[in-house]
């Protein structure tokens, strides 16, 4: 079952409202050329800027542990229904 386009937007405001990838080394060296943070986010992804792994600060991330996550370098690998079906 799908979520409707309304409660994914609602949710996903949730997210970036709690998202620390903007202070992840990772994140720093060309995540700000995305125009988008939480990559673990369902709609989101792996960066479009990002191919190196410098170090991860997901799984200290308030998404992270919300959403009982348990793999980490989204912005590089995808998110964690793409990492664990890849």
């Amino acid at each position: 079952m799908e979520a409707h386009p309304e409660s994914m937007e609602k949710m996903l405001k949730e997210v970036e409202s709690m998202c620390i990838c903007e202070g992840c080394p990772t994140y720093l060296a060309l995540g700000r050329e995305d125009d988008y943070i939480a990559y673990c986010f369902a709609t989101r992804g792996k960066s479009k800027n990002i191919t190196d792994e410098s170090s991860c600060i997901c799984p200290s991330c308030p998404v992270y542990e919300k959403m009982s996550f348990i793999t980490e370098f989204f912005c590089t690998r995808g998110t964690e229904e793409q990492q664990k079906t890849g």
